[in-house]
């Protein structure tokens, strides 16, 4: 078990797995190629995931595990359960931990979505910040 530390390397594992370049994989999860070619780019000023970049991959990517795509951390792959799991057939404990991963992953994406909207309020409070800086300083003081 490798781990991948920046998000560009994970991309650059996924589309190793998938055997598909950048825009192949834009297309696979519907977004615009440009969001993967940003995210790659050696000068990128993108250095980390939206949660709708992560929600995207997730959902069309279902057999990732959310944690590695996250964090770089574990295996690539969730485990061989889904391949275990029969139709028709009497696996519950499969279908339980299927279930399982897949409260794992709602989970996840509920922290990621909770966490772009702290981002997003901090960009809203420091531009109002910077607002209120400009004002005071075209501020002529008193002598």
């Amino acid at each position: 078990m490798k781990y991948f530390c920046t998000p560009q390397e994970r991309i650059a594992e996924i589309l190793k797995y998938y055997k598909m370049n950048r825009a192949d994989f834009a297309e696979k999860i519907n977004v615009k190629p440009s969001v993967i070619y940003n995210l790659t780019a050696k000068n990128t000023r993108a250095k980390n995931f939206t949660a709708d970049l992560l929600t995207a991959i997730l959902h069309h990517c279902p057999e990732l595990s959310p944690s590695w795509v996250l964090t770089g951390e574990g295996d690539m792959l969730k485990s061989n359960i889904t391949q275990s799991a029969t139709i028709g057939g009497d696996n519950m404990g499969s279908v339980n931990a299927i279930t399982h991963t897949i409260g794992d992953s709602d989970r996840l994406l509920s922290i990621i979505e909770k966490q772009q909207k702290t981002i997003d309020n901090a960009a809203t409070e420091r531009g109002r910040l910077l607002s209120i800086i400009e004002h005071l300083t075209s501020i002529e003081a008193p002598l």
